[in-house]
């Protein structure tokens, strides 16, 4: 395989469900891939690549070593740091194995993402809208809560219009509640609104993919169990407004 070819499968995105949460020190939730997911792709894209490290450092309250990955003939290279102690606002302790473990795995990760692996998750938006697009709405609630902690206003919700989504998605405290459910409609609820929009609001298909369009949805087999009756109240009412109109 070319350099190139491997490079693009280096970054492709992972599926849903290797996305873990992290909870972060001042509040919030991030999403990211573990190392071990990372490796698994390094060898099922190219088995041949070697690793190496340096001897870890301490400066100030952080561990820090550089990690030295080989692919191919090319080689990259990339700090990673963890501190000593990770405590959280109520001061427990959110720490998973030693500094100097937690700082390879951090250095293996950057280095990984020097060829492009998981570079996509520095970017919570795209991660949210790829989630979205494959049935996962995590990313989409973590990021309304994350903007609620910045802006101090726990336990109230806030319109989040970075997020195509977000007119549909976060109206409501308990809209929010129940974008826990993340399946996507049946054929037979999908029929049911072809159905209503066609036979029963006289609507044009390119009138209904212009409404889904609105919400950042590209088709019918993208709507979430959850978002499914807002969707039919929104047709109908468009077609209320045309009517009186």
């Amino acid at each position: 395989m070319e350099f190139q070819q491997i490079l693009t499968e280096l970054k492709k995105p992972f599926p849903p469900d290797a996305h873990k949460e992290r909870q972060l020190p001042g509040g919030g939730r991030w999403l990211f891939i573990p190392w071990q997911v990372i490796r698994e792709r390094l060898d099922e894209v190219c088995p041949d690549w070697e690793v190496s490290w340096s001897s870890p450092e301490h400066i100030g309250a952080e561990c820090v070593i550089t990690c030295t990955l080989k692919i191919g003939s090319v080689t990259r290279s990339a700090p990673g740091n963890a501190p000593i102690q990770l405590l959280s606002n109520s001061g427990k302790d959110m720490s998973r194995g030693t500094p100097i473990e937690r700082a390879i795995a951090d250095a293996f990760k950057n280095a990984a993402e020097a060829f492009g692996v998981g570079r996509y998750l520095d970017d919570q938006k795209f991660v949210a809208n790829y989630l979205k697009s494959k049935g996962d709405l995590r990313a989409y609630k973590y990021a309304i809560e994350n903007e609620e902690i910045a802006v101090g206003a726990r336990g109230r919700t806030k319109l989040v219009s970075t997020f195509s989504s977000a007119p549909l998605m976060a109206q409501t405290s308990e809209r929010v509640e129940r974008s826990q459910n993340t399946n996507v409609i049946t054929e037979a609820q999908r029929k049911r609104l072809w159905a209503i929009a066609r036979s029963e609001l006289k609507l044009s298909d390119s009138q209904v993919k212009s409404i889904l369009e609105e919400l950042s949805i590209s088709s019918t087999a993208e709507i979430l169990t959850y978002q499914y009756e807002d969707i039919i109240d929104k047709i109908k009412n468009h077609q209320l407004v045309k009517s009186n109109g």
